[in-house]
């Protein structure tokens, strides 16, 4: 999922902006991958049913939505069809 998601992020982009796209990718995907392991500590550590409890999957659909239709929305923008 990785190489198909830098795919998207290259060819969305025009190339003055796609280094800025680029760094906002890997720096956010970079924070989620190390913050992944401490939050699943924290909350098996509190309880583990607090896994099946937290509103963390419903947090990221709502943000990958925004995404998504933010990126609709400015398709035309950058030359991509």
């Amino acid at each position: 999922m990785y190489p198909a998601a830098l795919a998207i992020v290259v060819n969305s982009y025009t190339l003055q902006e796609r280094g800025r796209a680029l760094v906002l990718f890997l720096g956010i995907a970079g924070g989620l991958t190390a913050g992944g392991p401490i939050l699943g500590g924290w909350l098996t550590q509190w309880t583990m049913r607090a896994i099946f409890r937290s509103r963390s999957n419903a947090w990221v659909s709502v943000q990958l939505r925004g995404i998504m239709g933010a990126s609709r929305s400015t398709k035309g923008q950058h030359g991509v069809p």
